[in-house]
């Protein structure tokens, strides 16, 4: 059965059923023919009424209708075959092959010239007819397609737990799809607006959302991606993850965004779950350290307070070796005072200095420096106050000093630059940017493309492949950035990671007028 498009389509059903292109040859020619046949039997038996006159006339409704039904070949075949038949039959000059007159000539011609005439307009008609049919027939197959891919659509995005959405930002007017809808757990019966897309977010995130979206849109930037949470239906907390692409006009101003969001809840519990390892793992090492740090002073204290015992003869030597006791015993409660620092400390953003939580590692892990006779220098060159999490910011460069320190030979050496500065992507925002540098073996390009990757690591039997990917993760929380250089020349090779830490991870200072501003455009 011949599917000609879709119902609703009447010129595609019209042409399809007309066409004579979709008809078999035997039905074409016979119909047709069997069709002039009646027509001459209607014409013999009007033969009493019109007698030899008007010979064709009824063979004109032959040409036409096997024009019609069966296409060009059986309406010429009907036009010769009936007109060779009529000239027979009702024309006797012709009969007995004797020139007619001019009356029965003209007749002839005017058969001739109204058939072919006839059978033109046919043609025309049926190639038309085909061209409908083949449009209507691309018409269907590119419905089925369009419906085919919106329920692929539909499916992926419940799959991926995914919705997409439009906003034309020349009009300000949003689409949101029905997963969208669903994703943010609002009814469908809302109306997708800028503010309602705020409202649904966690009220911690709105600020944080809208500066970033802002920034895209006014620093010509081609997409924006942004997190945020929102609490659904159960009062459970969700992440979202919206990616939007920011089409512009030949003169760089915003039309268009598209984009597509996604739960991401459970990346983020498997992403905390990884960093809180790897922060069990480096408070083991720093365990480790400490422990090593502070039994040193022990083990001098012991043998101190021996001495001084033997020496309860000699007061003035007992008292000295009393004294250096006591110098061991500050060390150690500064160290125990320092540790209890880190433990304590806030998990908030607050005011710090880079260059001090360096020293602090680099007073840490002092006796592993010692052990490889490794140099560790630091350079401040510039520095401002930035809010950050200072524990976070402690175990990046913890990771990165551990891991030059392993990288590094007998005698190596560890640079560390520290100096204000801006972000590398343009943007005015400033802040800090600190460099290590070690003279390793460097890093091949191969394992530089991986080096981000969670559980990949170069240590075989030591590393557990999440420092750097967590440092990474610390970093860009703050709204800073991570980039690595890595030479492995033999005699010039190196490793250097350069990390950028904004002043202040989101600005709060100029919000209330930003935001003002902007929600009146979008809104």
């Amino acid at each position: 059965m011949q599917d000609w498009g879709d119902a609703s389509n009447w010129i595609a059903r019209f042409a399809g059923w007309t066409a004579p292109s979709v008809r078999a040859p035997w039905d074409r020619y016979g119909v047709s023919l069997t069709f002039a046949l009646l027509c001459l039997l209607i014409r013999s038996s009007l033969e009493p009424l019109v007698g030899e006159r008007l010979p064709y006339f009824l063979l004109y409704a032959a040409v036409f209708f096997a024009s019609w039904y069966g296409g060009l070949r059986p309406a010429i075949l009907v036009f010769l075959a009936g007109g060779f038949t009529a000239t027979y039959l009702w024309v006797p000059p012709f009969r007995d092959l004797h020139s007619g007159t001019i009356s029965d000539w003209m007749e002839l011609v005017s058969y001739i010239v109204v058939s072919l005439f006839i059978i033109g307009l046919g043609e025309a008609y049926r190639r038309a007819l085909d061209s409908a049919r083949e449009e209507g027939q691309k018409l269907h197959r590119s419905e089925e397609q369009l419906r085919s891919s919106q329920t692929r659509l539909r499916m992926t995005q419940q799959a991926t737990k995914s919705g997409t959405w439009e906003w034309k930002i020349t009009t300000n007017t949003y689409y949101w799809s029905p997963e969208y809808y669903s994703l943010l757990g609002l009814q469908s019966w809302i109306e997708p607006t800028y503010q309602n897309w705020l409202g649904a977010m966690h009220p911690e995130d709105r600020d944080r959302v809208h500066l970033s979206i802002r920034s895209a849109i006014e620093t010509g930037q081609e997409y924006a991606e942004v997190d945020y949470r929102i609490t659904d239906a159960e009062a459970r907390t969700r992440w979202i993850r919206a990616r939007g692409s920011i089409l512009r006009d030949d003169e760089g101003n915003p039309i268009l965004m598209l984009g597509v969001s996604m739960d991401i809840t459970e990346r983020k519990q498997s992403e905390s779950l990884l960093i809180q390892t790897e922060k069990l793992v480096s408070a083991g090492r720093m365990a480790a350290t400490i422990a090593h740090e502070i039994n040193n002073p022990l083990e001098s204290v012991t043998n101190l307070v021996f001495l001084a015992n033997n020496n309860l003869t000699e007061p003035q030597a007992a008292a000295g070796f009393l004294r250096m006791a006591e110098q061991e015993l500050a060390r150690m409660s500064h160290l125990t005072r320092q540790t209890l620092g880190f433990y304590r400390e806030t998990s908030a953003p607050h005011k710090l200095k880079v260059s001090e939580l360096i020293q602090e590692l680099q007073m840490l892990y002092g006796p592993k420096l010692k052990k490889k006779d490794i140099s560790l220098e630091l350079f401040v060159r510039s520095e401002i106050e930035i809010s950050a999490v200072g524990g976070e910011v402690r175990q990046v460069f913890g990771n990165l000093i551990s891991n030059s320190i392993d990288a590094v030979e007998q005698n190596g050496e560890i640079i560390i630059v520290v100096s204000a500065g801006k972000n590398w992507r343009g943007s005015p925002m400033p802040g800090m940017r600190i460099t290590v540098v070690d003279n390793g073996p460097g890093i091949t390009p191969k394992l530089r493309a991986r080096i981000f990757e969670p559980f990949f690591t170069t240590k075989k039997d030591v590393g557990t492949g999440l420092g750097l990917w967590v440092s990474r993760n610390l970093i860009e929380k703050h709204g800073g950035a991570v980039h690595l250089h890595s030479r492995t020349t033999q005699g010039k090779s190196y490793t250097a990671f350069s990390i950028f830490l904004p002043m202040i991870p989101v600005d709060t200072s100029r919000q209330p007028a930003a935001m003002a501003a902007t929600r009146r455009r979008a809104g």
